[in-house]
């Protein structure tokens, strides 16, 4: 198991806006065919450092590495075995084509309508409708905004307590967001403009259990708080990076794009832009996939300088640069944004 290396966060908080200040509409969402590769980790709080809110702030997670991977894959619906189950639903989100997560999308806004999990080794399903009420992401979304939505489901098991038949949950769970930070954030695959969601769950459990003679019981309560930071930017549809924190057990899990292919498209792939050494003092190597047209700005927008990426290794020199951290803003041959990459020059 590969265990993480070092996580470090540095945040930079500027008055004048720049190049953080991005809206997320509607368009920006997943699609049919979308794929993400993606990173996990667990560690403890003092593991992971956050910031304050605020616009134009600097996020580096360039070092993560994964205790392991999975592919998120978004197909239709009604593709899917148990699309009768949740009729109103566009999207089904699987890792495995054996748990399914079901929404449906409106120029307004993202719902949720529930999961399905089949578990091949009792050849039992469980299907879970979700009544919600309001949007998971309402669209569109800028820096600034908060938003509520919540949503409530109940399911039923086979009980393995003593005196019970089987055993019933009643879930309720009301959820805040604050999309409180905007700014640059550097993950393995690259650095991107971003808009951070901090998301505050709380859920109770209620938990019933049945039997012939009593009938259904209360059993116990249980009420659980949950921290989500999310960063979305344009394009991708998927959180680049999630951190979940659980106070109550002060563990965190960590989730990072490792890649991802949008609508089957193979250039929505993470390109591989490498810069070496990091931080540098006089010259950097970049190592590009092929030909890119890119602009070296500065944390406040500026442009400092045009460059023109060739295929294989390119040679940068600082010349009269200033101390500092860039970003290398790629472009392909059509103009298309292509990535951003995070670039640091020292003191000589």
């Amino acid at each position: 198991m590969i265990k993480i290396f070092t996580t470090f966060l540095c945040s930079f908080i500027f008055a004048q806006l720049g190049f953080s200040q991005i809206e997320l509409e509607v368009s920006d969402y997943h699609r049919f065919d979308n794929q993400y590769y993606r990173g996990f980790i667990y560690t403890d709080l003092t593991q992971v450092e956050t910031t304050a809110p605020g616009p134009n702030q600097f996020w580096d997670y360039f070092l993560l590495d994964e205790d392991f991977q999975d592919t998120l894959t978004i197909i239709k619906a009604d593709l899917t075995p148990f699309f009768s189950s949740f009729p109103n639903a566009e999207y089904a989100i699987t890792t495995n084509n054996l748990s399914y997560f079901y929404e449906s999308l409106s120029p307004q806004g993202v719902t949720i309508e529930g999961r399905a999990v089949y578990d091949p080794i009792f050849n039992s399903q469980i299907i879970t409708p979700f009544q919600s009420v309001g949007f998971s992401l309402p669209y569109p979304i800028n820096f600034g905004d908060n938003y509520q939505f919540g949503y409530q489901y109940q399911t039923e098991n086979a009980s393995f307590l003593p005196n019970a038949d089987s055993s019933k949950s009643q879930t309720y769970v009301d959820v805040t967001i604050n999309v409180d930070a905007s700014g640059i954030l550097t993950i393995p695959g690259g650095s991107f403009e971003v808009l951070r969601f901090r998301q505050l769950s709380t859920s109770l459990d209620s938990l019933y259990l049945y039997n012939e003679q009593n009938g259904w019981i209360f059993y116990n309560e249980l009420f659980d708080t949950t921290v989500t930071d999310f960063f979305y930017t344009k394009d991708v549809g998927a959180s680049l990076l999630t951190i979940t924190t659980r106070p109550n057990t002060g563990t965190t899990g960590i989730s990072f794009l490792k890649g991802f292919v949008i609508n089957s498209a193979e250039n929505a792939v993470i390109p591989q832009i490498n810069i070496y050494p990091q931080p540098a003092e006089n010259t950097v190597w970049v190592d590009a996939e092929k030909k890119y047209s890119a602009q070296l700005v500065n944390l406040q927008g500026q442009k400092t300088r045009d460059i023109q990426l060739i295929q294989g290794r390119n040679q940068i020199d600082r010349e009269d640069i200033p101390d500092g951290i860039y970003m290398l803003r790629c472009f392909d041959s059509e103009g298309q944004a292509a990535g951003v990459r995070k670039l640091v020059f020292t003191q000589q």
